[in-house]
């Protein structure tokens, strides 16, 4: 990745805009809260984590850069067990954070989980602000 500056700054901007775009959504969107964990609600929670999980630019390039330099110590023929527990690791913490949440959100009302997203939203559009004002840095 180090190689084409140009793939940095492609991802940089256009993951700034994904991240920037994911945090408003969760500024505005109405929570509602559900008795039962349905197919449709599962569905669109692992969509939307397999979005912030690869295509977050960030993690896109330290993932790149740290799995590069780990691929260096590792004997010929484990590069494959190792990418593939990495991408395990990474799903199963995702679905197992996503469960946890989807178990105990009934707990809460609608206007604790509104301020919920609402808190989460700035954050992640603060983030995605660091991430653009990164690729403005790379321009100039």
């Amino acid at each position: 990745m180090q190689k084409f500056k140009w793939l940095q700054m492609v991802i940089l901007c256009v993951g700034s805009l994904i991240v920037i775009y994911i945090g408003i959504s969760c500024c505005v969107q109405r929570h509602r809260i559900w008795k039962r964990i349905s197919y449709h609600v599962h569905q669109k929670t692992i969509s939307s984590a397999c979005v912030v999980t690869w295509f977050n630019p960030q993690a896109i390039i330290d993932g790149t850069m740290m799995l590069g330099a780990f691929h260096v110590t590792l004997a010929a023929g484990q590069e494959t067990p190792f990418i593939t527990g990495v991408a395990c690791a990474s799903f199963s913490w995702f679905i197992g954070l996503t469960f946890l949440i989807s178990l105990i959100s009934s707990k809460f009302n609608a206007k604790v989980m509104r301020w919920i997203n609402i808190v989460c939203g700035v954050i992640i559009i603060g983030y995605g602000i660091k991430l653009f004002v990164s690729f403005v840095q790379m321009l100039l």
